[in-house]
């Protein structure tokens, strides 16, 4: 990402969806908090919404209990034995569907949230549905 010199268009002309930018998104986080993603979303959203099975693979040889996955023994350790990378914020939230029925009912008590949420997005031109003209 540091290696681009610009954008790919003009910011409101089109619409590309990009990893990337949650991956920018994790660093200001971790910047501003002075936390790692992990430890700020677990303190400020997880564990405030009793969300007790959520958590991001910052390891992914870390063995995640309860969780199916193929693991191997390295002397005295099991480490997770998945073609994974340390890599978090665009992907790597690990969660169950109890913890999921938890942060959508959040979704749904909050009106504010829940409008912006599903509002359609506006280019420059006017056009409504910026998911038809993908980059």
């Amino acid at each position: 990402m540091s290696k681009q010199k610009t954008t790919n268009f003009k910011p409101g002309n089109e619409y590309s969806y990009s990893n990337s930018n949650y991956t920018i998104l994790t660093v200001i986080v971790e910047r501003v908090s002075k936390q790692t993603l992990e430890d700020f979303t677990a303190a400020r959203l997880f564990k405030p919404l009793g969300m007790t099975n959520t958590r991001w693979r910052s390891n992914f040889r870390d063995v995640i209990p309860n969780r199916a996955q193929a693991y191997s023994r390295n002397e005295n350790v099991y480490e997770l034995n998945m073609p994974f990378e340390h890599v978090y914020g665009h992907g790597g939230m690990l969660t169950t569907t109890s913890d999921l029925l938890k942060w959508n009912q959040l979704l749904e008590k909050h009106d504010a949230i829940y409008y912006k949420r599903i509002q359609r997005g506006k280019l420059n031109d006017g056009e409504r549905d910026p998911l038809r003209r993908r980059h």
